[in-house]
């Protein structure tokens, strides 16, 4: 019995840690303002910067991908991304753009856009 209690605590903990280590952190408001957009959609008066990423293995969902593309375009001091391609894995690969500030379509999914 003491035995079957021991296992199941354990399963309990490493379950428990398994999820905790899946769920993704809070989005910043910067990064929630970051806009993607298609490829051909940023304006004459964006500057490029570079490449950015979202790894495949970094969330489970297609709202999750684009989140952790918006922090990649966060941390390299940019407000805009364009999804370039999603490969075989489900990592997101888009370039950073610095815009002017944006007011519109603030959040919305590059998926609904895409529909």
């Amino acid at each position: 019995m003491k035995r079957l209690l021991t296992k199941s605590v354990i399963y309990i903990i490493t379950l428990n840690l398994f999820l905790y280590g899946c769920s993704t952190a809070p989005m910043s408001d910067t990064e929630k303002q970051v806009k993607i957009s298609r490829k051909s959609d940023p304006s004459s008066n964006c500057t490029k910067i570079g490449k950015v990423h979202a790894p495949g293995f970094s969330s489970i969902s297609d709202q999750g991908h684009e989140d952790d593309l918006k922090r990649a375009t966060t941390k390299v001091g940019r407000n805009t991304v364009t999804l370039d391609r999603i490969d075989d894995n489900r990592t997101y690969f888009g370039t950073a753009y610095k815009c002017p500030k944006h007011t519109d379509n603030k959040n919305q999914s590059i998926h609904s856009k895409m529909s």
